[in-house]
């Protein structure tokens, strides 16, 4: 279940700069919201990437 709870992502987990380029969102990293060695991988779909 994602929360809204960070500012920064809006409780996606990822951002999108506006470059284009996706990147973990930092603050949720090391505030321990995700876990950098997640054993389910996430479609694209789930990330709200478009392919």
């Amino acid at each position: 279940m994602v929360t809204d709870d960070c500012p920064k992502c809006r409780g996606k987990r990822t951002i999108m700069e506006k470059d284009g380029t996706v990147h973990t969102c930092f603050d949720c990293l090391i505030s321990g919201r995700i876990d950098q060695h997640d054993k389910k991988i996430k479609s694209a779909e789930e990330l709200r990437i478009k392919l």
